[in-house]
């Protein structure tokens, strides 16, 4: 009987300090073999005592276990939320990247539909002055042969002194037609490059203000200094000189019409200039 109590105790004890100690799986085991023990030799309170001291030490080890997992899942939280912030800042970083890049793409973009308004504007003038030069030259031409008539036929006459001739020969040449001959062919010809300018121009213009030739009539005046404003000659003295008429006149020309304009008085000049080339 003493033997049996001594082992029971010992087996008891032992449990007892490996658990201060900490060591609770090793604990768990001579406590369970201190309870089998005790039943085996009928020593109640010795069971009972081990019984307390192993529900304590099973508890101990669940609460250390549930510590562990949650111990793990705060590590794997935290790496789910590195992660996250890694993807946040690749994304971040792709995000800008592509910023950069669009914002490259639209100033190539800019740059491409600058040059291809440039590159339209040069075709267009190309065209304009090839037309231009191709009409004129052969107008100059018609001039040259009437001026080698005339001198010829002045040169003839000067040789007889018939001066009575002369007179005539003078009076047959009328300036004033041939200004409107002139001008008829120039705005003919305009006409033709911009079939849409009369239209177009009036659409910047209010009802009552609005400038339409007369019946009889291509362009007049005042759709002709801004036809060759169109045409790119902006020097007001070139102008004047072209349509014969004096400067203080081109200048009240183009300003009444500006200040009529339903465009930004700005814009006028710029507007008039987008008016589209139809061809021939």
């Amino acid at each position: 009987m003493r033997s049996s109590t001594k082992q029971t105790l010992a087996t008891f004890t032992l449990g007892k300090i490996l658990y201060n100690e900490g060591r609770l799986d090793d604990a768990q085991l001579f406590l369970k073999t201190a309870i089998e023990q005790a039943k085996l030799f009928g020593s109640r309170l010795h069971e009972e005592e081990a019984s307390i001291l192993l529900d304590q030490v099973t508890a101990k080890i669940l609460l250390n276990l549930a510590n562990n997992k949650n111990q793990a899942l705060k590590i794997m939280i935290g790496l789910v939320i590195l992660a996250l912030m890694g993807l946040t800042g690749i994304s971040l970083l792709v995000y800008y990247q592509l910023k950069k890049v669009r914002i490259r793409e639209a100033l190539v973009q800019e740059k491409y539909q600058h040059l291809d308004s440039i590159n339209k504007r040069l075709f267009e003038d190309a065209q304009i002055k090839e037309k231009y030069i191709g009409y004129f030259f052969k107008i100059i031409s018609g001039y040259i042969l009437k001026l080698e008539k005339i001198k010829r036929n002045t040169e003839r006459k000067l040789k007889v002194q018939d001066y009575d001739e002369l007179l005539k020969l003078a009076g047959e040449i009328n300036i004033k037609k041939e200004r409107d001959d002139l001008f008829y062919t120039f705005d003919n010809i305009f006409v033709k490059l911009f079939p849409n300018f009369v239209k177009s121009f009036n659409a910047l213009l209010n009802t009552e203000d609005q400038i339409w030739p007369k019946d009889h009539e291509i362009l007049n005046t005042n759709l002709r200094v801004f036809a060759l404003m169109r045409l790119g000659i902006n020097d007001s003295q070139t102008i004047a000189d072209i349509l014969e008429t004096s400067i203080s006149t081109i200048y009240t020309y183009k300003n009444r019409i500006k200040s009529k304009s339903l465009v930004d008085g700005n814009d006028f000049y710029r507007v008039i200039m987008d008016i589209k080339f139809g061809g021939m």
